[in-house]
């Protein structure tokens, strides 16, 4: 009886607590459910990057545009990880290593990378196109007696930029997509057993960044190929694979037929548990001023699957200027010389600012395909809208739609929006001021109301 007065002395006390406790409970079961088909990368996610070889439309545009695309690049877009370029140029004799302003294309180079030389905090990586020509056969091939020297080319090279321009290169890798044997730009073909021979002999880690092919699947026979020699498997000396995002575009009635464009495809399967740079991307179809919203959402699905579901660390798009519309470049220069910035630069610019706000890795995880209730202002009825999604951090959501509907976003699970759509560039809004929605074929930055732990546990 004592006992039971003590139980029913407390009601009182336990009716206040449980209200505190439903309260928990609810909070609980919205983020839970906020949490549905979270798949968190093992692997932080590094950054989003852009190539610096913009050297060709530098070189012919007039001066001072290099400098102003860069600061759009680093001030605007937020970029600290850069791509560059070791030129065969570099050496154009035996035992000789420069870097001069010799014709326009290296001057650029050069002014470009006295201008990154002053960005605080900036990361850079590189690729070689080409060794010296010296060192190739006319089969674009690295002639087997000059692997030594190649080496040499590129710790020399690595030790000039720091001294002359005072950046340290992280990483080089050996030679860009070794398998694109009828490239017509200056190349090298090397097959994965001289690729794998020359990184297992060099045995540094400057020189381990592999083996940056064309394709995802290409990147991968080349990273498992298994030689003759047991030891010459790639997997056992690449520390960071490489690989670009491209696919070919096969439609023989099409006007890009035989033209590579963004690979739209889901790799769930990473080949490594090490870590993976998707180091270039782009579009290479005709008309790019015309189709600038749909390659805008193609290269945000390709973000989405690459750095959401492959779980890549770091993200590459190919140039960052061109003096042209171009489906190569975030940056165009209009006739007049002042900068035009497509879909696809703000549709970037959304990823950066929603990926890495302090400019350090981040837990990053793929949504799943999330279906809502959508509704056009055409029809009456409800319609299954289906985004694509991925997560930065605990509050930072992308969400893609490529359909013809919107989807509705309930006032409390947004507290901002920034859309990039055919209709406007880069429109934020708050939604504690009104009931918000995803548009049609847009891409959206959602900052969550409630955040959502990335391992799926909760925050409250």
């Amino acid at each position: 009886m004592t006992k039971m007065m003590g139980f029913f002395g407390r009601r009182k006390q336990w009716t206040k607590g449980s209200k505190f406790i439903i309260s928990i409970l609810l909070s609980t079961v919205l983020v839970a459910l906020l949490s549905l088909n979270v798949k968190a990368c093992e692997q932080k996610f590094e950054g989003f990057g852009v190539f610096l070889g913009s050297n060709k439309y530098f070189g012919r545009s007039k001066a001072g545009t290099d400098a102003k695309v860069l600061q759009v690049v680093y001030e605007f877009l937020g970029i600290r990880l850069f791509r560059t370029s070791y030129e065969p140029q570099f050496s154009p004799e035996e035992n000789k290593y420069e870097i001069n302003c010799t014709d326009a294309f290296t001057c650029s180079w050069i002014n470009v990378h006295r201008l990154v030389s002053t960005l605080p905090g900036v990361k850079v990586f590189a690729s070689v196109w080409s060794p010296p020509h010296y060192m190739k056969n006319d089969f674009y091939q690295l002639l087997p007696e000059y692997e030594t020297a190649y080496l040499y080319f590129i710790k020399n090279i690595t030790a000039i930029i720091k001294r002359d321009f005072n950046i340290e290169i992280e990483r080089v890798s050996p030679v860009n997509e070794p398998e694109n044997v009828f490239a017509p730009w200056d190349h090298t073909n090397m097959d994965p057993d001289q690729l794998c021979r020359i990184v297992k002999s060099y045995k540094d880690p400057l020189i381990s960044i592999c083996p940056e092919n064309s394709y995802f699947w290409v990147s991968k026979i080349y990273y498992n190929f298994e030689s003759d020699d047991p030891s010459l498997n790639c997997s056992l000396y690449c520390d960071i694979k490489a690989t670009h995002a491209y696919s070919l575009n096969m439609d023989f009635t099409s006007s890009n037929s035989m033209l590579a464009y963004y690979d739209l495809k889901r790799y769930d399967e990473r080949g490594t548990q090490g870590p993976i740079w998707m180091t270039e991307v782009s579009s290479t179809y005709r008309d790019p001023d015309e189709t600038e919203m749909q390659e805008a959402l193609d290269l945000a699905t390709n973000i989405v699957n690459f750095v959401g579901v492959t779980c890549v660390q770091r993200y590459y798009f190919w140039y960052a200027f061109s003096d042209r519309s171009s489906g190569e470049s975030l940056i165009w220069l209009n006739t007049d010389g002042s900068l035009y910035f497509p879909k696809k630069f703000y549709v970037y610019k959304l990823f950066v600012r929603a990926s890495n706000t302090t400019h350090t890795p981040t837990e990053v995880n793929d949504c799943g395909s999330l279906s809502f209730r959508g509704s056009q202002s055409s029809q009456s009825a409800n319609i299954v809208v289906t985004l694509e999604c991925i997560q930065f951090g605990d509050v930072d959501r992308v969400l893609v739609n490529r359909e013809l509907t919107d989807k509705q976003l309930d006032h409390h699970e947004c507290t901002m929006l920034c859309c990039v759509t055919a209709n406007y560039d880069y429109n934020c809004t708050e939604s504690q001021h009104r009931i918000h929605s995803v548009p049609p074929k847009s891409v959206c930055h959602c900052v969550l109301s409630t955040p959502v732990i990335l391992n799926n546990s909760i925050i409250l």
